[in-house]
């Protein structure tokens, strides 16, 4: 009588390869998460940062022409970040450039800075 292995079925040892593989896969993708979260977190506090430059460059424009100097305040972020706007105002004949600073601190020190031009 002849017996045939009619089994089918996985063996302990690819299961165990399998299994690796997959482990290593999904830490990298674990790995690609945490980049693209740090990433897009770092984007809404620079697009906030952002904003609240315009915001003050806007705000300055209103002011009376002679009435524009230097000045500096803060303003909280919707993250908790506080954020530190800084603003130098240098007279150029009939121009005024006003060279506008925002820094905020989460773990690392950042600074975003515009300039313009006004005109009285």
């Amino acid at each position: 009588m002849k017996l045939f292995n009619t089994s089918k079925g996985f063996t302990l040892l690819e299961m165990l390869i399998a299994m690796t593989i997959l482990s290593v896969a999904l830490l990298g993708l674990g790995q690609m998460m945490l980049l693209s979260i740090g990433g897009a977190s770092f984007g809404n506090k620079v697009t906030e940062a952002t904003t609240f430059a315009q915001d003050k460059m806007e705000e300055l424009r209103t002011v009376d022409w002679n009435g524009l100097q230097d000045g500096n305040d803060s303003i909280g972020g919707a993250q908790g970040i506080q954020y530190q706007r800084a603003w130098t105002v240098v007279p150029t004949g009939k121009m005024k450039t006003v060279d506008l600073a925002v820094s905020w601190n989460d773990g690392n020190n950042h600074l975003l800075r515009i300039t313009s031009v006004i005109t009285n």
